[in-house]
């Protein structure tokens, strides 16, 4: 209801005086006493308008009438005032948190548990296939096909360079044991580690569509690790009657041409992303990643079209 005011208080002004008389339709010799509006009244407006000066306009009399009659209706509907009414807001009784009746969780559950419903098997063995798929695409020697369990420690690999750094990942690896890591190095051999990064696929490429086509996804290389979280961050939770709507920095200094350098944030580098989250429990429960303006057309506004995208339930 209140889009549908706005959008009413919208059209009106664009034809109106501060007094909501319509000025762009009629004559500038027009008298002022040929119309006759009065926003306060609760009676139809006839809006009698003189067009004997002008006769092509005789023909749409009618329907402005119409239009006036239906817009100054909203408008004396919703007016702004001094006087405070009190407003009733229906109480929310909705189920609101984790949907436990769809999680194979118990207290004894171990955080991959968790980690697996956001990265899904599925996704894994996707990942697995691609990776070999591009491998044989590029004709590459010498090269074991991977499976998921490959896939599962390469991963692992990754969190533990996150957590125990070293200036360079070969360290992990040394013969020196002040630098080498034991719980990555009897993991997964350096040159295994090197193979995979280096033909690690998430999509195939062959399906992608050229830039400027109908179709063409700038996040084309990583979208079905972007599908499968933002499935898990839909289906998972039940939110609460207050959700927040605001926008988020991932922290990287790296080479990619959609990086955002948002001046005044803790982090001002990095990946912007739009989220959506349960005010509550700070629960995500969407997000979209901001890659520029570029071809993108948002006749509201980005923060519009963001809400709307968003919001969606």
């Amino acid at each position: 209801m209140a889009f549908n005011f706005l959008q009413s208080l919208t059209a009106h002004s664009q034809n109106t005086d501060d007094e909501g008389t319509p000025v762009d339709e009629f004559d500038d010799n027009a008298d002022e006493s040929d119309i006759e509006l009065d926003l306060n009244e609760e009676e139809e407006v006839d809006g009698d308008i003189d067009s004997s000066d002008d006769p092509d306009q005789s023909n749409e009399d009618e329907s402005l009438d119409l239009h006036l009659d239906l817009d100054l209706r909203d408008a004396n509907l919703y007016q702004w005032s001094e006087e405070l009414k009190p407003v009733e807001i229906n109480l929310f009784t909705e189920l609101v948190g984790p949907k436990t009746e769809d999680l194979d969780l118990t207290q004894e559950s171990r955080p991959i548990d968790f980690f697996n419903l956001f990265f899904t098997r599925d996704l894994v063995e996707n990942i697995a296939t691609q990776t070999n798929l591009y491998a044989t695409q590029r004709q590459a020697k010498n090269f074991k096909l991977v499976t998921t369990r490959d896939i599962d420690i390469f991963l692992y690999l990754n969190f533990m360079f996150g957590i125990h750094k070293l200036p360079c990942y070969y360290h992990y690896w040394s013969t020196d044991p002040l630098l080498r890591v034991p719980q990555v190095a009897d993991a997964m051999s350096r040159k295994r580690y090197t193979d995979i990064g280096k033909y690690l696929h998430i999509n195939d490429n062959a399906t992608a569509v050229a830039g400027g086509q109908d179709g063409y996804d700038q996040l084309f290389k990583i979208r079905p690790v972007i599908n499968c979280v933002k499935q898990a961050c839909n289906t998972l939770f039940r939110p609460g009657a207050a959700i927040s709507f605001d926008e988020a920095m991932i922290p990287f200094r790296g080479r990619l041409w959609f990086k955002q350098y948002i001046k005044g944030k803790p982090h001002p580098w990095g990946i912007k992303v739009w989220c959506c989250c349960d005010s509550a429990t700070s629960f995500l429960l969407d997000f979209d990643f901001y890659t520029g303006k570029g071809q993108a057309d948002y006749p509201h506004g980005l923060g519009y079209h963001v809400f709307w995208t968003l919001g969606q339930p």
